[in-house]
């Protein structure tokens, strides 16, 4: 069959810089255009700082539709700017991990001077898709079980994700979920390829814990604090720290009260709470401890 790819940006100069980029990658596909403003929105979950996105129509390999991240900026001669080595970093993070709770990376190149990522595309969209409002109960724990379960592989390949958010976090057409993005990814203390130096601050603001805030040394209870947020976020339909600008929420996740559930859901606080207490050494240290915990719950309900 003839690859088809369709070119999504708003640019019009860089559609076409993108088409002369994929022409010399892959001579015989058939290269369309779109822009956004006129075309269905496309979830901008793989897109980061000096990235587009480019949505391949066609059947990679084993049969499925793949996503490619494109390096906007151009590698000058010898040189690697830090949106290409945040495509690396992503690629090297989840090389390392097979499973189905994590996105599937196909391929990393340079075509014409433009560093691609060729990865898993998820049709459905992601968690931030289905958060219009709170959602039921049982599928707020599924979700929380297969995130933590998801982290728990992630953790013992050695490697913090330390962005988990719902735009990280993809939809599969069974209903299962799987992360993507992990181009902000740190190997944990005692494994090699260490990436981002304690005393940086990366993340997005509020779901980051209170020693992200701080940029200090980060465990698996780091991410587990965002586990926290998200299933605060999930059975509320609400943020639990808002505020007027970053730094204010930075400062609430570190000095602010704990947030209280509904009534209705007054039985899952003592998770909560201990998913999102301020001091990391009180929290959930593997993922593994949220699940069995969960699972323990739904067995008694």
């Amino acid at each position: 069959m003839t690859l088809r790819i369709l070119i999504i940006d708003d640019h019009a100069e860089f559609r076409v810089l993108l088409r002369h980029h994929l022409s010399l990658r892959w001579p015989a596909a058939e290269l369309l255009e779109h822009d956004p403003a006129t075309a269905r929105p496309l979830a901008d979950d793989f897109a980061g700082a000096g990235l587009d996105l480019v949505l391949l129509d066609y059947q990679f390999g084993g049969g499925e539709n793949v996503v490619v991240k494109v390096m906007a900026q151009r590698l000058p001669s010898g040189e690697e700017s830090k949106e290409a080595q945040r495509l690396t970093r992503e690629y090297e993070s989840i090389s390392r991990v097979d499973s189905p709770r994590v996105v599937r990376m196909h391929e990393l190149g340079v075509a014409d001077g433009h560093v691609y990522l060729v990865m898993e595309y998820f049709p459905q969209g992601s968690l931030r898709d289905l958060l219009l409002g709170p959602l039921p109960r049982a599928d707020v724990l599924a979700y929380v079980q297969q995130i933590a379960g998801a982290l728990e592989i992630v953790h013992r390949a050695g490697i913090l994700h330390r962005d988990l958010k719902p735009a990280n976090i993809m939809l599969r057409t069974d209903g299962s979920l799987a992360l993507i993005d992990f181009g902000t990814a740190k190997f944990a203390a005692g494994h090699a390829h260490t990436l981002t130096a304690t005393g940086s601050v990366v993340g997005t603001p509020n779901y980051m814990s209170p020693e992200q805030c701080s940029g200090l040394e980060l465990t698996a209870a780091s991410d587990l604090y965002a586990v926290g947020i998200l299933m605060y976020e999930m059975l509320t339909g609400e943020l639990p720290y808002e505020a007027a600008t970053p730094l204010a929420v930075l400062y609430k996740h570190q000095y602010a009260p704990l947030p209280k559930l509904p009534k209705a859901n007054a039985d899952l606080q003592p998770i909560l709470d201990k998913l999102l207490a301020k001091q990391p050494e009180e929290r959930y240290q593997r993922a593994r401890e949220l699940v069995q915990q969960l699972s323990a719950l739904a067995t008694r309900g």
